[in-house]
């Protein structure tokens, strides 16, 4: 599909606007360079390419490819028109051979140059037939382009449909998931409140001489039957307290037969002699021994046993004890009586101890004397003024010997003492 020349000639007339306009948002550097340019080139006055044609009798195309030629000096205002030397024009009109002739040297005949005139109207007509033919393609390649950018268009809102489409969905499933995240959580609520009550009441129901940790297992226990319970059957009341009640009752079976192991085993201590038990609450270790003995003998019978059986098992366990007992006093009376015997021999030894050390002493006061005695003698002991330490070292050596030899009358002990002295002066002297 072709344009109409009217629409081509509009879009030229729009480009040739267009170009002006761009050559007037040249800078003010690049239009100051052609102005001296075009008045270095004009020399004089310059008129339109119209003008000059009329002046000449030639086409206005003619005048250009002349001006392209350089035939005609001419310049391109700073408004994109061009201007024709007025002195070229007069010259070719007052017959200036340089510029009327032609490169043979004459001038070109009417015929000539209407030939040339119409190869240049053909020449310019497959220029303006390049320039349809370029501005079609052009229209082509902007066509195209304006088909991209409405295909980008129309695939950037279909991808922001998708995206809202997505964002749509994925909060709708975000206001599910709280929904039913608060849901869960009033029912999860509401189930804790319910198994808190239920566990409250059994506790209640409980012995008050269950121990603490026995009430956590049973809490323990509680809490795992209502798990299953509410599970299986809901908020069956009579369902609900039948099975808890069952369960607490399997799980402090073990302690209420402790209990009752613990009871019958106190016959046991009825049993042991009144020294063996304790006092002030304190138990000795022979009512510790009977009632472990006891619960021992208890945990033997079979589970099915009776709180008579159990009692009988006890009192022959506190029997047993009671014998052994017995038998370790009698042992014990008979090791502190002969303890006793031998303390006693053991003070007596040391009695008779001190009763001859005693006469030792009494009889080595004759050991001073005696020495006195041998320096008074011309012919005996001379001490040299240490009688009294020569003395004391004396009694000290024969003590032992005098106390194994008593116990001696007065007058043999003396003579004794005397004899032992001599020969300890002989050994050291």
């Amino acid at each position: 599909m072709r344009k109409s020349s009217r629409t081509v000639e509009s879009r030229h007339g729009r480009k040739n606007h267009a170009d002006t306009r761009t050559n007037r948002r040249q800078p003010i550097q690049n239009r100051t360079a052609n102005h001296a340019a075009n008045r270095t080139a004009a020399q004089g006055i310059a008129v339109p390419v119209a003008e000059a044609a009329r002046l000449l009798g030639i086409d206005a195309r003619t005048v250009r490819r002349m001006c392209a030629e350089g035939r005609l000096q001419s310049f391109v205002t700073p408004g994109g028109h061009r201007r024709v030397a007025l002195a070229d024009i007069e010259a070719i009109q007052n017959g200036d051979a340089s510029q009327r002739r032609s490169s043979a040297g004459h001038f070109p005949s009417p015929t000539v140059q209407q030939k040339k005139e119409r190869i240049e109207e053909l020449s310019l007509t497959i220029q303006e037939k390049k320039a349809r033919i370029a501005l079609q393609e052009l229209e082509d390649e902007q066509r195209e382009k304006a088909e991209q950018e409405e295909a980008a268009r129309q695939r950037e809102e279909q991808e922001a449909r998708r995206t809202r489409r997505e964002l749509e969905a994925e909060r709708a499933r975000r206001d599910r998931e709280r929904e039913n995240a608060n849901a869960e959580a009033c029912a999860a609520q509401a189930r804790h409140e319910w198994e808190a009550d239920w566990l409250r009441n059994m506790l209640r129901q409980l012995p008050p001489d269950v121990p603490p940790e026995l009430k956590l297992e049973v809490a323990d226990v509680i809490r795992q039957e209502l798990a299953c319970v509410y599970e299986m059957s809901g908020h069956a009341e009579d369902l609900v307290e039948a099975t808890l009640r069952l369960a607490v009752e399997k799980t402090l079976r073990p302690w209420r037969r402790s209990e009752e192991a613990a009871r019958a085993a106190d016959d046991a201590l009825n049993q042991l002699p009144l020294l063996a038990r304790g006092i002030w609450g304190q138990p000795t270790e022979w009512e510790v021994r009977a009632k472990e003995e006891a619960l021992s003998a208890i945990a033997a019978l079979p589970q099915g046993a009776g709180c008579t059986q159990m009692s009988a098992a006890a009192r022959v366990a506190g029997k047993r004890v009671a014998q052994d007992y017995e038998y370790q006093e009698r042992q014990a009376r008979a090791e502190r009586e002969h303890q006793q015997a031998q303390a006693r021999a053991a003070r007596e030894a040391e009695q008779a101890r001190a009763r001859l050390e005693a006469e030792a002493e009494m009889h080595l006061t004759r050991v001073f004397t005696y020495l006195s005695e041998l320096e008074a003698d011309p012919d005996g002991w001379n001490f040299e003024g240490e009688r009294y330490e020569c003395s004391n070292r004396i009694k000290e050596a024969i003590k032992p010997e005098l106390i194994e030899e008593l116990p001696l009358d007065f007058i043999a002990a003396r003579r004794r003492v005397e004899e032992l002295v001599d020969t300890w002066l002989a050994e050291h002297t």
